[in-house]
């Protein structure tokens, strides 16, 4: 039975060890080709930098595995109580190489006294408190093996930041594919702002189910939930107050009017807006930001709005169909620039906080109660 728990033993430790030293591999890697600023430079606000995360596993490593075992280091060391953080970024007089000598010798010491030592061998650790000093080799291991892990995952990101580059192992390195990623990153931005949407319809003071007077609830005056504009063009909804639409079953609706400006076409179309049409227009503000073209509204009973984007000119071609009254079709170009959608969803969010909106049915938006048109458009 003794025998059998040896073995056990020597699997833990070299399972241990082996993924200590594939983790200390990793993190030494995130240096490779680049340049000594880089290396070194603070990428994060609280000063988070390659080269110091080496230094700091470093003297984890040699601290951890040397006196906790009463086997000091042999280099000097700073003293773990005087802790101060110098640890974790070079000075301009301490070389890159001298860093990564320092963890290789580090990591010398450590496999020794892991190689020396069987896996209950007592250490203590003065520098934690009470009552947890006393420990062993086992949990020696765990802990610098967590602070490898952790450390290298920190390096990871850093090292995309700065150039893209990500993986365990340069030999398993895939080439960067620009576009693939970005069409991956659109994906996970879409299903977390939508997911956001879900989260205000339902928790959100203002996007819940509280019934609310009857009535205009606007205390700023009106709100333009969607605003399009420039190259003397612009595409204006503006929202003007609540109510419950005659004969609407589907509970609360807003007022408001599309306005249309342009150097040929000046006009107007009144409508109403429900809770179910700012929900979509979450869902299409959430695509157009991914790069894709959006449709709003369209084969409601009011004006529909369509939205393409031209990406590298950073213009959108805005078109507002009204087919079931004034039967108009007009078309815009205006700029649409990344610090748009910052705009856009805030005015979003300023229309679900302004008006506490029920929907008490399903629906779609009535039809248009009055359009006007100053001159004709193209249809």
């Amino acid at each position: 039975m003794a025998g059998s728990c040896r073995v056990i033993d020597e699997f833990a430790k070299d399972n241990l060890l082996g993924r200590l030293r594939r983790d200390r591999r990793a993190l030494l890697w995130k240096l490779d080709d680049l340049s000594e600023y880089d290396a070194r430079r603070p990428l994060t606000e609280t000063g988070t930098n390659l080269l110091g995360l080496v230094k700091h596993v470093a003297t984890v490593e040699a601290r951890y595995f040397g006196e906790v075992f009463d086997r000091p280091y042999p280099e000097p060391l700073p003293r773990w109580q005087d802790y101060d953080g110098s640890d974790l970024w070079a000075t301009e007089d301490e070389t890159r190489d001298q860093i990564i000598g320092f963890y290789r010798r580090a990591w010398e010491h450590s496999d020794a006294t892991i190689n020396e030592l069987p896996l209950d061998a007592p250490g203590h650790v003065p520098w934690w408190p009470e009552p947890y000093p006393n420990t062993n080799l086992f949990a020696i291991m765990l802990h610098v093996l967590g602070e490898a892990i952790r450390h290298a995952g920190h390096a990871d990101i850093l090292r995309e930041g700065l150039d893209g580059r990500t993986g365990l192992r340069v030999e398993n390195e895939k080439r960067i594919d620009e576009e693939a990623r970005a069409a991956y990153f659109a994906r996970i931005e879409q299903a977390a702002r939508s997911a956001g949407s879900r989260e205000c319809t339902y928790r959100r003071p203002g996007c819940g189910t509280m019934h609310m007077q009857e009535g205009p609830l606007v205390d700023e005056g009106p709100i333009d939930v969607i605003r399009l504009e420039g190259e003397g063009n612009s595409v204006i909804l503006r929202l003007t107050g609540r109510e419950r639409p005659d004969g609407q079953d589907a509970g609360d609706a807003l007022t408001g009017e599309f306005l249309v400006d342009t150097p040929f076409v000046r006009g107007s179309l009144k409508t109403w807006v429900l809770p179910d049409d700012l929900r979509h227009w979450q869902e299409a503000l959430d695509a157009l930001d991914a790069g894709q073209d959006i449709a709003w509204r369209e084969n409601t009973r009011g004006p529909e709005v369509f939205i393409e984007r031209d990406l590298e000119e950073e213009r959108a071609h805005v078109t507002i169909r009204d087919a079931s009254s004034s039967l108009t079709t007009v078309t815009v170009t205006v700029p649409l620039v990344d610090a748009w959608f910052d705009d856009a969803y805030s005015r979003l969010d300023r229309a679900w906080r302004t008006w506490h909106l029920t929907n008490d049915g399903q629906g779609s938006p009535s039809a248009i109660v009055d359009a006007t048109v100053d001159s004709p458009g193209s249809s």
